[in-house]
């Protein structure tokens, strides 16, 4: 971890930043923390292992927040003044300070967490007892220790800290009267058989988890001047059925009422801007929700298992809906998903079951991994222009998905996107998709039906063969063509490429003679199991025609070994780039090679090609006719053999009889 930066003052006090931990702090024996910090963080101190030996720190007037176990075991602390202005201490913020004997409390505390001060000399000090109240100073309450079922808060209480009423049992009713303002961290947790409670307006601050776990809590009214409803306060209340929001809320948030398995409606006030993640996640009775109008974001999980929901109407605000953020809500049937929404997290609607139709607008790039697979009543899906990408399972098993509109833009749709959409007979793929994933329309009647003998969809791309021709020839409109579009039904023997092919996945076939074209020449090559077995050339072949650039398609080149592979890619390379010096080079050098590849391959055409080129003279002609004639005795072409018998005697001419006979009876 990186370490703090941190300076000497004269006096050999320590000043530390409060960015990140205080490791180098070990031998201080004064900490300053600087004026300008805010926030003393979590653990900002604490060390189980090798606690600090500092025995004084300096806190600014800056500083507004002490948060959970901040000077945690500093064992040699003997005094702190916390300043004006911090209005709150987390839990177990100075707890074993063994030392700790005098405490600065500030007036603008409003929320003291639990265990704050446990195990310190001072605490013991300060506490005193009022009926059955445990009191820190007159106004802070630290800990109920009667087992009255119904209790009301004494008059004198401002704050009620952390833990004051956890795991109470007993207790069935509480009142909050409005002279209290703040209530800490689980001050209630685990109060299994509360009922009622009765919070005063005026209440501004009600702390983490205040209610979790109250299994028996049914209805709550929430203070007029609440802002800020934090992490799980209502989480597990099981039997929670009514909650009356405050106009004047703001944020509502992580896991406030995760588990409030029998909430049937919430009413947020238009005031609310934030929902936490996993805010109402498993409310499963939870059938109508009021979204706010100023709501931007739906988060993480926020209905994740609401089953009950059935509309989601999101207001134009909102630009983002997180991952699984109404995943299996299996009662939804509809969803407004405004313009201005540019994020879609993963499985947002995964699983929402009665989802019949949406409409993915303009603004968001991608549709992601498993957006709504098995939305099983999901009927129709308008994808706007601008959308660039499906992701991998985003509407599999929509299985009664019958009609698809993807607007302009699409670019990528990747695997198993629309896979075991069983209804799916109408899908409009735009011209520019430059790319599809494997089994993208598995299992779909619309390509499964459909009779083109070549399927070609978006920018070229061949996503079918339908024919059995032993011979194919890709179609010069093809710009890529996709895995598994040759099956063992349909494996040509011959395959003709152009050069138009940008990409391709075709696997090895065995036996496969490919035939690639380019600029009114040709060469052919046959992939058989020995050559397949011996390297990656053939792999090299698709890899160098899916390549344009010139000096990649010569790195390519290079790094061919066998001349079964490169040897036919010269010579198309070398007819149709006449001026390019590389193949020109390696052509000159191998010439004598390369025409007897042709003739033992019987490349008539590209062999006239060399010959009008000057590469067969007086020099090498017999070499080569013996060469065809060889060649023809194991099955290669007579025709080349007369062709260079040809030519000999036209263009080179016989040197004597005896010549004349020997080249007519093959001697």
């Amino acid at each position: 971890m990186a370490k703090n930066q941190f300076g000497w003052t004269e006096d050999g006090s320590l000043i530390i930043s409060m960015k990140e931990e205080h490791s180098g702090s070990h031998e201080a024996k004064k900490i300053i923390i600087p004026e300008g910090t805010a926030t003393i963080e979590e653990n900002a101190f604490y060390d189980h292992f090798r606690p600090l030996q500092v025995n004084a720190f300096t806190i600014p007037d800056t500083v507004t927040t002490i948060k959970a176990r901040a000077f945690r075991n500093c064992r040699n602390l003997t005094a702190i003044v916390i300043p004006e202005g911090v209005t709150s201490i987390g839990d177990e913020a100075f707890a074993e300070c063994v030392q700790l004997r005098s405490v600065t409390i500030p007036q603008s505390l409003t929320s003291l967490g639990k265990d704050a001060f446990t195990g310190a000399p001072w605490l013991k000090k300060q506490i005193k007892f009022f009926r059955k109240f445990q009191m820190l100073g007159k106004n802070i309450l630290l800990q109920y220790t009667g087992q009255d079922s119904k209790v009301t808060i004494p008059k004198n209480v401002k704050y009620i800290a952390g833990g004051a009423f956890a795991k109470q049992e007993q207790l069935i009713s509480i009142e909050i009267p409005e002279h209290v303002q703040a209530v800490g961290n689980g001050a209630f947790f685990h109060c299994m058989n509360l009922k009622e409670i009765k919070i005063a307006g005026n209440v501004r601050t009600l702390g983490e988890e205040l209610f979790s776990g109250c299994t028996s809590l049914q209805r709550v009214e929430l203070p007029e001047d609440l802002q800020k409803l934090r992490e799980g306060t209502f989480r597990d209340c099981t039997s929670l059925k009514e909650v009356i929001f405050p106009i004047g809320l703001t944020e509502i948030g992580e896991e406030a009422f995760q588990g409030c398995a029998v909430l049937t409606e919430c009413k947020l006030p238009d005031t609310v801007r934030v929902i936490g993640e996993s805010a109402f996640r498993n409310c499963k009775m939870l059938r109508e929700f009021h979204f706010p109008k100023r709501l931007v974001s739906v988060n993480d999980r926020t209905f994740e298992g609401c089953r009950s929901l059935q509309r989601a109407e999101l207001p134009e605000a909102v630009c983002s809906i997180g991952e699984s953020a109404f995943s299996g809500c299996h009662s939804l049937e509809g969803v407004h998903i405004p313009k201005e929404v540019r994020f879609l997290g993963r499985r947002a609607f995964y699983e929402c079951k009665s989802l019949k139709e949406v409409t993915i607008p303009e603004n968001i790039p991608e549709i992601p991994e498993d957006a709504f697979e098995y939305c099983t009543s999901l009927e129709t899906v308008d994808i706007c222009a601008g959308v660039e990408r499906i992701q991998q399972k985003a509407f599999k098993c929509c299985t009664s998905l019958h009609t698809v509109t993807i607007g302009d833009g699409m670019k990528q749709i990747d695997a198993d996107a629309f896979r075991a959409c069983t209804a799916l007979e109408q899908v409009q793929i735009p011209e520019t998709v430059e790319q599809f994933g494997e089994n993208v329309f598995y299992s779909v009647p619309w390509f499964r039906r459909n009779p083109e003998t070549f399927l070609i969809l978006g920018r070229g791309i061949l996503m079918a063969y339908r024919g059995k021709m032993t011979h194919v020839r890709i179609p010069e409109n093809v710009r890529r063509i996709e895995g598994h579009v040759f099956n063992v039904s349909n494996r040509p023997k011959i395959m003709t490429l152009t050069d138009n092919i940008e990409s391709m996945e075709i696997q090895y076939i065995p036996g496969l003679t490919l035939i690639l074209q380019r600029k009114g020449h040709s060469i052919r090559f046959k992939m058989d199991d020995k050559h397949y077995q011996a390297g990656r050339d053939e792999e090299r072949v698709f890899e160098f025609w899916q390549k344009k650039h010139i000096i990649t398609r010569h790195q390519i080149f290079h790094e061919m070994k066998d001349p079964i592979y490169k040897f036919p890619i010269a010579i198309l390379m070398y007819l149709t780039e006449p001026e390019d010096e590389f193949y020109n080079y390696y052509v000159r050098r191998n010439g004598m090679d390369l025409l007897q590849y042709m003739i033992q391959h019987s490349d008539i055409e590209n062999l006239k090609e060399f010959t009008e080129k000057g590469f067969i003279n007086a020099e090498n002609i017999d070499e080569l006719i013996n060469i065809a004639i060889e060649s023809s005795q194991h099955g290669g072409s007579l025709e080349v053999q007369l062709f260079l018998m040809d030519y000999k005697r036209n263009q080179i001419g016989y040197e004597s009889i005896e010549d004349v006979i020997a080249g007519a009876f093959n001697l």
